[in-house]
């Protein structure tokens, strides 16, 4: 699956609207999105959506941008649809509330890519964040109220990607379908990925509704479910909210396959543009992961990228690697039998037991900055490395936790004064408590290379004619750079005037006054929030990263967790 790449932007959100409900916009009723429902697609299908909003008037605009996909301008008529109902609650209990839902289409071509796009509603009144629909490859299934008993379950046929929403207070969604004995059965949740309402709780069953035996693991918050079928017979998969409560904005897809469910693989990184092998961790339902090998050709671009085999379920974030790797080799749980590393280089780790510790050494030139980076691999894996660099007497340079960044990533900037050898260790934060080949790292070791990053807190901004909106951004420093940075919007409408901005030098934000002229015409535009840095005598630009609506509560997206650079 080919990630989708595009400029991430900022959305002066002034969509024109049709005479009659023109308006100046106000501030305390700008639109919010809730959800979109079914939250995914069939390639070479036209999907029926219903757009879940908050203060969106008709004739909202609704876009969406991903290679192959189209949709109409503008959202469609008011539904009123709540689907299964919620109990009666007493005059002296909260009441519920339901979001508004709009008819819309969504077109997908025949040779769309797969994966996440994103959707943006936009009017008078401001606009919304990105939200991701997913664009999948298996036969679509909507759920039909009710299914609330298991005696009420709707038949499926695998395989299936299932859309589904918890719409009420505890309301459970039961499925049948059928499976020959010994078969593997993959249940993948799709949900928190999604930015959902829903905490999903997921079982399979039998005919006669016990639990049945099975594999379970997490891509993020969302649960996977691997069952090899005992026998020949239907099965039930039930899907409730950990608690009970609902609403048409709680969605899920859940990708019903039956082949194994792949959940890690090592190493994680491989030489960009060279072929190479792969182990894969895979889930069969027997309780124990299975291994198999893959053959895997590395993209010529360095950078993350999502791996999916065909004789698998599920997809693996591998890296493409721009220095040599090489694997962690055992014995080096001391600094006597530290791993020696030949700079720059990338090092696939395990954590085997609770009491492991890796060792690695390399060889520092005077006055030379140095960037260490340790990561858990997958972002969801059970691993919390710690890193601790110390000179050849043992004395402690410096020291971080993944579990201290935002992005939950070790790092250490580190500039050597004196020539000579140097040592790394990585132990996890759990040390002496757990441990096993599932706690998989990635550590990389090079001289610094200066940079940095941009993010925005969402790819939105809501401007409103005759006031001042302040932008604030914040910047992410590598490899030592402390420089200023010259900011600018690229392509800004007229009519919005930016006053001069900049990131002053070792600061880690600024703001940004926009003025917005009176007279400033309806209409959605896009922006690109530039900045611009001189290092090592060259101008280097980097568009701002902005987050969007589908990311969980441990930063991971169906996809980017924030939109991507224009490359």
């Amino acid at each position: 699956m080919r990630p989708w790449r595009f400029c991430c932007c900022l959305l002066p959100c002034l969509a024109a609207l049709s005479a009659p409900l023109q308006a100046q916009p106000r501030p305390s009723y700008a639109p919010s999105s809730t959800h979109i429902y079914p939250a995914g697609g069939q390639r070479g299908t036209i999907v029926d959506v219903l757009v879940g909003t908050e203060c969106a008037p008709p004739a909202t605009h609704f876009s969406i941008v991903g290679q192959g996909v189209s949709t109409g301008n503008t959202l469609g008529s008011l539904v009123h649809d709540l689907g299964e109902p919620s109990p009666r609650r007493a005059p002296t209990e909260t009441p519920i509330t339901y979001p508004r839902e709009w008819q819309s289409q969504i077109t997908i071509a025949a040779d769309a890519d797969l994966g996440g796009i994103f959707w943006q509603l936009n009017c008078a009144q401001g606009g919304t964040a990105s939200r991701p629909f997913i664009v999948g490859d298996l036969p679509e299934y909507l759920e039909e109220e009710s299914n609330s008993l298991a005696t009420r379950a709707e038949r499926i046929t695998l395989p299936v990607t299932v859309n589904g929403r918890i719409n009420g207070e505890r309301d459970i969604d039961y499925f049948r379908f059928s499976a020959v004995a010994g078969q593997v059965v993959t249940c993948e949740m799709v949900a928190r990925r999604l930015g959902s309402q829903l905490d999903p709780l997921m079982q399979l069953l039998d005919a006669d509704g016990r639990p049945v035996q099975v594999d379970e693991t997490h891509a993020g918050n969302d649960p996977v479910l691997v069952m090899r079928a005992p026998q020949a017979s239907d099965y039930l998969l039930r899907i409730a909210n950990v608690t009970k409560h609902g609403n048409p904005a709680y969605v899920y897809r859940v990708n019903i396959t039956t082949k194994p469910f792949v959940q890690s693989a090592f190493p994680a990184g491989g030489r960009a543009g060279q072929t190479e092998s792969i182990e894969l961790s895979v889930l069969t339902g027997d309780g124990t992961a299975g291994t198999s090998v893959a053959r895997v050709t590395f993209p010529a671009q360095p950078g993350p990228f999502q791996y999916q085999s065909s004789e698998f379920s599920g997809t693996i974030q591998l890296v493409s690697d721009d220095v040599d790797h090489c694997l962690d080799e055992q014995p080096n749980e001391t600094r006597e039998a530290a791993t020696m590393l030949d700079l720059p280089q990338a090092v696939d780790g395990r954590i085997e037991h609770a009491r492991d510790v890796d060792w690695f050494s390399f060889l520092a030139e005077p006055d030379t900055a140095y960037s260490l980076v340790c990561q858990p691999f997958p972002a969801w894996d059970a691993s919390m490395p710690t890193l601790l660099l110390v000179n050849e007497a043992g004395k402690e340079l410096a020291r971080h936790r993944n579990i201290e960044a935002e992005d939950g990533v070790a790092r250490i900037q580190w500039k050597a004064s004196n020539a000579g050898r140097y040592f790394v260790r990585v132990r996890d934060q759990q040390f002496g408590v757990a441990g096993g080949p599932e706690f998989v790292y990635r550590l990389t070791v090079r001289q610094a290379v200066p940079d940095f990053e941009l993010r925005l807190a969402s790819d939105n901004l809501d401007v409103m004619p005759g006031e001042t909106t302040v932008v604030e951004v914040k910047i992410v420093r590598r490899g030592g750079f402390l420089g200023p940075v010259q900011l600018r919007f690229r392509d800004l409408p007229h009519g919005i005037e930016m006053e001069a901005a900049k990131v002053n030098a070792k600061a880690k934000s600024a703001k940004i006054k926009l003025n917005i002229g009176k007279n400033l015409p309806l209409g959605s535009r896009r922006v690109e929030l530039v900045g611009e840095a001189m290092i090592g005598g060259k101008k280097i630009q980097r568009v701002a990263l902005a987050n969007h609506s589908g990311v969980d509560s441990q930063g991971l997206a169906m996809g980017p967790a924030r939109l991507p650079r224009l490359q």
